[in-house]
């Protein structure tokens, strides 16, 4: 079967499976799930069909709405369309449409991707988090230089949006840069504190990050930095992230 028929069957499936399947508290579809039936789509969508993806990504069931996010990512389509629905993606009034927003965004950035991270940085809340968690995997993966990687945190590390705020500390500096670029890193932060630069939200991204696992696996040189804190004049919120370390002795603070 072929065509729209092959379409509006599978579809079908979808709606049934993600309709009777409890996922989150909600229903929904687990990803391996969603990522095996946009393959499935993608075999029965002729190449570059974008109005066949609007169907899901406009569908009132946010699961097929994440299968439409998936094609997004496995399909050529012109960057500017997948750009425009990974904004809508991204600023879906479910939570859990807006994670699979990031990789049809990251598609879009190419090997140059400093201007369309700066141009979603400069949005709204939705926006900047979706860009927050495209520059984390482009540090993970080498695609931003430690340079590149720390002018954009320079941008959202005092954010305040709660939102942000919630992938700043433990996902972008921990789990990313302090694993990618340990050195660089710990520098920035030593600087901005040495100059004055830090707030309330600077505070506690640095106790989300060190909360992380790339913090546990950079002791030296997270101990480095801290070394020029006295004790005093740690927060508390940062020294509850550092938690067992600082039991140990690990770090002189």
């Amino acid at each position: 079967m072929t065509g729209s028929a092959a379409f509006e069957e599978l579809l079908g499936q979808l709606v049934d499976e993600a309709t009777h399947t409890i996922h989150h508290g909600k229903p929904g579809l687990p990803a391996a799930a969603k990522r095996r039936f946009a393959r499935r789509f993608e075999q029965v969508i002729p190449a570059g069909d974008l109005g066949a993806v609007d169907v899901l990504l406009t569908h009132a069931l946010a699961a097929v709405r994440e299968v439409g996010a998936c094609l997004l990512t496995l399909g050529v389509y012109p960057e500017a369309e997948v750009e425009t629905r990974a904004r809508t993606l991204a600023l879906d009034e479910d939570w859990e449409v807006r994670e699979w927003a990031v990789d049809p965004y990251r598609k879009t950035l190419g090997q140059d991707p400093i201007p369309g991270l700066q141009e979603w940085i400069s949005a709204g809340g939705r926006l900047r988090r979706a860009a927050v968690l495209a520059i984390r995997s482009l540090v993970l993966d080498g695609s931003l230089s430690a340079s590149d990687s720390l002018s954009l945190l320079e941008v959202v590390i005092d954010d305040a949006d709660v939102y942000v705020q919630a992938n700043v500390g433990g996902f972008l500096i921990g789990d990313a840069l302090l694993r990618r670029y340990p050195t660089e890193t710990a520098a920035f932060l030593k600087t901005r504190v040495e100059t004055g630069r830090v707030s309330r939200t600077f505070w506690k991204n640095v106790a989300d990050a060190l909360r992380s696992a790339g913090a546990r696996a950079n002791q030296d040189v997270i101990g480095e930095v801290l070394g020029v804190w006295t004790r005093e004049a740690l927060p508390k919120p940062v020294l509850s992230g550092l938690g067992r370390l600082l039991k140990r002795g690990e770090f002189d603070a």
